[in-house]
């Protein structure tokens, strides 16, 4: 089964309560279970160099965003065998965390 865990939050990436906790580690235990998931979330400017460095350009696109248009980057990464997307726009850019 394919799953997407989609997160303001996961650890190591970003964490300030439980939700993180149980983003990092969840998807973990179910692709031992032979599932595909996965954590969807955005890639805050407090997001590690260490693990930035790691990460892999896929995409960027535009979204409307009520009267102008959003710049919207995609990264990839793999991080202890679950993979992650993150994605970067301004508002996720110019704050430590959400």
């Amino acid at each position: 089964m394919k799953i997407l865990f989609a997160a303001s939050e996961a650890v190591p990436f970003a964490a300030s309560g439980g939700l993180a906790d149980v983003i990092g580690s969840l998807p973990q235990a179910i692709n031992e279970n032979g599932h595909d998931c996965r954590i969807v979330m955005p890639l805050y400017k407090s997001v590690n160099p260490e693990l930035r460095k790691d990460m892999k350009f896929i995409t960027n696109l535009t979204v409307d965003v009520a009267w102008r248009k959003q710049y919207c980057g995609v990264f990839s990464s793999l991080y202890n065998g679950i993979t992650s997307v993150s994605y970067t726009h301004l508002r996720a850019h110019e704050t430590d965390s959400y």
